[in-house]
């Protein structure tokens, strides 16, 4: 109720967001812009896509043409034009992103 809180503090210059409703916000934006979203999805590796006409990528959902191949832990392959990685930093390898994999500092505590 209202006498829940019994103190706080408000200070103009900052902001706070919460990250579920942020990822949840962001999702939901894309995919009314027509993103396909692939939830759950274990990504192996990322390729760029060296031929465009090459019919052979198995999986439900095969843009026409795409510039990247996210192969999946399971041998799947998802074409696409652009990759957005949604992960817990611990979680990158230097075969799905070698440049964010020495991007991130995982930290458990503070």
């Amino acid at each position: 109720g209202k006498n829940l809180y019994q103190g706080g503090e408000y200070e103009p210059g900052c902001a706070g967001v919460n990250p579920l409703e942020l990822t949840l916000g962001l999702a939901d934006a894309a995919e009314s812009l027509g993103v396909k979203i692939f939830e759950y999805t274990k990504a192996a590796r990322i390729e760029r896509n060296r031929d465009d006409n090459d019919a052979t990528a198995a999986t439900e959902y095969v843009p026409p043409k795409g510039r990247f191949n996210l192969v999946t832990t399971e041998g799947q392959v998802v074409r696409c034009d652009h990759v957005v990685l949604c992960t817990g930093a611990e979680n990158i390898s230097n075969k799905l992103s070698r440049r964010l994999a020495y991007s991130f500092v995982p930290i458990y505590t503070w």
